[in-house]
């Protein structure tokens, strides 16, 4: 189960991890609670919300991104990639948009080593 979580956003470093091909309005309508927010200059649509009570992610449209499109975030403490590909995996079942996946991080992207400390 999906759920808001508020008050997260400027205390977790939220790393893409896959982009979703369907409107922020699609999500806005299911789950609610999105903010027009800035980070790093940057503005967004967006908020985090909690799954089945532990898994925190991000679900953000930046200004200038492609339209029609949504991106998954996740904390960038999670390093390892099978981990972040089954995250992946229950967020888009749990959003219904499994077949909407438009690209995401594949477990050799970038070696272990690469990700941030």
């Amino acid at each position: 189960m999906i759920s808001l979580a508020k008050g997260f956003e400027d205390r977790i470093d939220f790393v893409p991890q896959a982009i979703v091909a369907k409107p922020i309005g699609y999500f806005e309508d299911r789950l609610g609670g999105f903010d027009r927010m800035v980070d790093d200059l940057d503005y967004y649509e967006g908020a985090t919300f909690s799954l089945d009570g532990s898994l925190l992610f991000a679900l953000r449209h930046y200004d200038g991104f492609p339209a029609g499109t949504v991106t998954i975030y996740l904390d960038g403490n999670i390093r390892d990639t099978g981990t972040i590909s089954e995250a992946v995996q229950r967020i888009a079942a749990e959003l219904e948009v499994e077949d909407a996946i438009h690209w995401r991080r594949a477990p050799h992207a970038l070696p272990e080593s690469d990700f941030r400390a």
